[in-house]
Order: structure tokens, then sequence, then C-alpha cells
């Protein structure tokens, strides 16, 4: 278990791990808690990562094939490290096993975060079992850099998954909450999704592949 006191954090020198350019990578059981309920920037604890190498990087957190992870209390500030005009941009705010792995992600918790920033998705949960993403917060009101201001949630071949008292609000031009691939099963409870969905204007978009009508 890491508690981490309020304040701003980044990774060191804009070290990034994996060939997908993750600035924190977690591969074990592990507790990580963070100061206050992660919605106020000011106060609570912050991850602000810096660019991995000046381009285009995955995402902020990936964890992979670890179970029994919990995050929470956590302010996941995309941007705010970045140089506009230089191709920097960080896709996801957290995603789980790479598509493919074969390796379910058991017990996972989201807890008290809000992701803001990011340029693909909030989070991407790939592959987990018996998991739960609760009091989490997609802010998708400041346009990425280099890239758009798509998407809110996205739920991948997960089982037994729990989205409870989540937002997604603004800006999100292609969906707020898609679920595909494989027989993915989870409860909503108390999900707002507000702003406008845009270009495609789907809130909720459930194809069995992706992009298949």
């Amino acid at each position: 278990t890491i508690n981490i006191a309020a304040g701003t954090y980044t990774n060191g020198s804009g070290n990034c791990y994996g060939p997908q350019s993750y600035a924190m990578n977690i591969d074990k059981e592990l507790t990580i808690q963070g100061a206050g309920d992660g919605t106020d920037p000011t106060s609570n604890t912050v991850f602000a990562p810096a660019s991995c190498g000046g381009q285009v990087s995955s995402g902020v957190i990936f964890i992979e094939a670890a179970d029994n992870v919990s995050l929470s209390g956590l302010y996941v500030d995309a941007q705010v490290n970045l140089d506009s005009g230089t191709g920097q941009e960080y896709a996801r705010g957290l995603q789980t096993g790479a598509s493919g792995t074969g390796f379910p992600i058991d017990n996972l918790l989201v807890e008290d975060v809000t992701f803001s920033g990011t340029t693909h998705s909030c989070f991407e949960f790939n592959y987990t079992t018996n998991s739960v993403a609760r009091n989490v917060h997609c802010d998708r009101s400041v346009t990425g850099y280099n890239g758009g201001n798509a998407n809110g949630y996205r739920i991948v071949a997960s089982t037994d998954f729990l989205l409870e008292t989540a937002t997604a609000s603004s800006g999100a031009s292609s969906y707020y909450l898609v679920s595909f691939q494989d027989h993915n099963t989870y409860t909503l409870r108390n999900v707002t999704l507000t702003g406008g969905a845009g270009e495609y204007g789907q809130y909720i978009y459930m194809p069995y592949a992706f992009h298949e009508p």
C-alpha cells in the first residue's frame, strides 16, 4: 500500500514504460491511496505526467495482468505538463491489460478518481473480472492539443463489472460509454452522461465488435 499526500506528482523526467508508452505501469498487487475525493486538483493528490518523448502516448496508467489493484483519491491531469503544438498527448487516463493478452485482471477497484485532458478515453477496462469503478469522473471539457476530444468510458471483454456513481461531461464527439467484444456483463448505477454527444450522437454504444453497425 502506498499512501500519497496531497500535491502534484509527475513521472520523473518524463520516463515512460512499455512499447505503448505509459507514464505509470502497474504489474503487481498494489493499493495506491491519494488524499481527498479526487475532484479538486488544488487540494487533492494529482498525477500530472510529463510527456513521453514528445509524441502521442497511449495513456497515463497501465495495469498489466495484475489482480487486486486499488486506485483511489486521485486526480489525473493528462495535459497540464504537455507542450502545445509539439505532438504531445496522452490518449487514455487508465487502461488494463492490452487486448489479446488472455490474462483477465480480477478485483480491480478504481474509486474517487477524476480523469481530465485525455484525447481518446478516460478509462478502458479490458479483460477485467469482478471489478468496480465508483465515484469516477470523466472530464472531457479540455480538448487535446493534437488529438480529439472524443470518448468517455470503454468496457471491453469484461465480466461482472460495476460502474457506480460516475459522470462523463462535455465534449464527447463519439460516445460517452461503449462496451464491445466477447461477453461483457456489467451494471450501471447512478451514471450521469451530460453535455451532448456531438458527431455521432451516441451516449451509450453497445456493438459486438467495435465499429460494427
